[in-house]
């Protein structure tokens, strides 16, 4: 009797779909321009490097795309939830643009993961790990005494996370 590895088999179907472990050379230069320029001095961005944020993700998890903030305001609260902007990085049109539609999203497979970007952007730039200045869209709330939401500002912003809390 054979055994079946699943991983293997669904490796397979990705395949046969068209996804691939690795990326067009055209990608992957774009990856390395990112590397080389991330955009994380632009003047644009508000800094919110001074806010203790922190991301919550599984113990293993390397692509780490959101970080929250929550303080007291008023008899409320004040809750900053950023989202890494990856956007910045995936610009219409681009080769990166095109890869990621094509491939539509990561795939997690029993043994692996297959990022929908290349790892030195996921798992790199883009991720809002501890300790290191990133670009995110922060959505600044403000909630009542009840839990409402009472405001809603959208901040392009660099952020740095001061802790993975997991759980």
């Amino acid at each position: 009797m054979s055994t079946v590895d699943p991983g293997q088999a669904l490796r397979a179907r990705l395949s046969e779909a068209g996804i691939d472990l690795t990326y067009p050379e055209a990608v992957m230069r774009e990856v390395e321009a990112w590397e080389r320029e991330p955009g994380i001095d632009d003047p644009t961005l508000e800094d919110r490097t001074e806010l203790p944020f922190v991301s919550v993700d599984g113990p293993n998890t390397r692509d780490l795309d959101q970080a929250l903030f929550v303080e007291r305001r008023g008899a409320g609260f004040g809750v900053q939830y950023a989202i890494a902007d990856a956007a910045w990085f995936v610009r219409a049109g681009s080769a990166l643009f095109e890869e990621s539609l094509r491939r539509g999203a990561s795939y997690y497979l029993p043994s692996e993961a297959i990022p929908m970007l290349p790892r030195p952007l996921s798992e790199g730039l883009i991720s809002l790990g501890p300790a290191v200045d990133r670009r995110a869209m922060v959505f600044d709330m403000t909630l009542d005494a009840e839990g409402l939401c009472t405001r809603t500002e959208v901040v392009r912003a660099r952020i740095r996370s001061r802790h993975q809390l997991t759980f």
